[in-house]
């Protein structure tokens, strides 16, 4: 069992290698064809650590399968295919990019046994 979880985990690095989270693409980042950063995290390595349930808000920013819904939630935005937390940025570009900003930090102090994010990092 820990040779396939190694192995998970060594496909999942070889798949999402720090260069290319910080030049993926919202559509890589969060695509509906199973093959986003996103769905990896979710579904592909959950034997790793599961993050099931909730809402996509957990990624951030997601596209929205469900294009007839809105949000009422003064902390959520849209512009009707994709969501996001407010508190990333005002519009997905921005959001997007404070997340992949985020990732990167989380992914470099890690590499370098580092992990030192400030609360205003995270929230």
């Amino acid at each position: 069992m820990n040779e396939t979880l190694y192995q998970l985990k060594e496909t999942f690095l070889q798949e999402w290698p720090l260069d290319r989270i910080q030049n993926m693409t919202l559509e890589e980042y969060t695509n509906l064809d199973k093959t986003s950063f996103c769905y990896w995290v979710e579904a592909t390595t959950t034997d790793l650590g599961s993050i099931w349930g909730g809402s996509a808000y957990k990624f951030g920013i997601f596209k929205r399968k469900n294009l007839e819904s809105t949000t009422s939630k003064e902390n959520l935005l849209t512009d009707g295919e994709y969501g996001w937390a407010k508190k990333y940025g005002n519009t997905k570009e921005i959001a997007f990019q404070n997340i992949k900003n985020i990732l990167s930090a989380i992914i470099e102090n890690t590499q370098n046994n580092t992990i030192v994010l400030k609360k205003e990092e995270i929230n």
